[in-house]
């Protein structure tokens, strides 16, 4: 009858709108992901240059090297470059923290796990959330090895927001990112308290901390259709 053929119609065109609505949602997260990871790597090149020249510069000026590139920038609060023994061969610190150049200068790093996850050789890595013994406040940190030497810079975690806040734009799509741990870092939607809430019971947010790319859950009371892309720069998991 022409009331089920209706029924029919009307089921084919809101399946047809919501999986266009999934895909818009899909592409969204994942331009986000990317936007940031660009944006945050500028510093990773900033870091490559500098242990690139290491061997080659002396104490002195590969120390001012080091000093200008975190006085210039506001997203690094200290950066420091480490010998081959993970001993700190020069320190560059923001103004307010210079007191702290003496006690970190020769000091001992061959411990931090990012002088360790770059044992292997060449490249680059990104730490988790952590307190900054330099700073005194919430860091996520960057470094490069090239050669024989390991660049670090600690950024300060309001960066990382204020970076996300400016790649997500102004779009209608609430959009949050999760690390690794479940831990909520951003939420533009303001369902969820960054640094507070962790979202790790939620089985399909595992999934999608897991690397599922689309899941279901209830959200702000209701059943959401959920896309993810994850950073791998990161560990970061965005969720729109």
């Amino acid at each position: 009858d022409m009331a089920g053929v209706g029924s029919a119609i009307l089921a084919f065109r809101v399946a047809d709108i919501e999986r266009r609505s999934g895909k818009a949602v899909e592409a969204a997260v994942l331009s986000l992901s990317r936007r940031t990871e660009a944006l945050l790597q500028s510093i990773e090149s900033k870091l490559s240059l500098i242990a690139g020249v290491a061997a080659f510069a002396s104490a002195s000026d590969l120390e001012a090297l080091v000093d200008r590139a975190v006085k210039d920038d506001s997203e690094v609060d200290a950066a420091y470059v480490l010998d081959g023994r993970g001993i700190a061969a020069a320190v560059g610190l923001r103004s307010g923290l210079e007191a702290r150049r003496e006690a970190l200068r020769g000091g001992d790093f061959s411990n931090n796990p990012l002088f360790g996850a770059l044992r292997g050789g060449d490249g680059s890595a990104w730490s988790d959330k952590f307190v900054s013994g330099v700073s005194g406040s919430v860091t996520v940190g960057a470094a490069a090895r090239r050669g024989g030497y390991v660049a670090i810079a600690e950024t300060p975690f309001g960066y990382i927001l204020e970076t996300l806040l400016l790649a997500a734009g102004s779009g209608e799509t609430a959009l949050m990112v999760i690390d690794g741990r479940g831990e909520v870092v951003a939420d533009s939607g303001g369902t969820f308290r960054p640094g507070v809430d962790n979202l790790l019971g939620m089985p399909a947010i595992a999934g999608l901390i897991g690397g599922e790319a689309s899941g279901r859950a209830r959200l702000d009371g209701r059943r959401s259709q959920l896309a993810a892309a994850r950073s791998e720069l990161l560990g970061w998991t965005f969720v729109a």
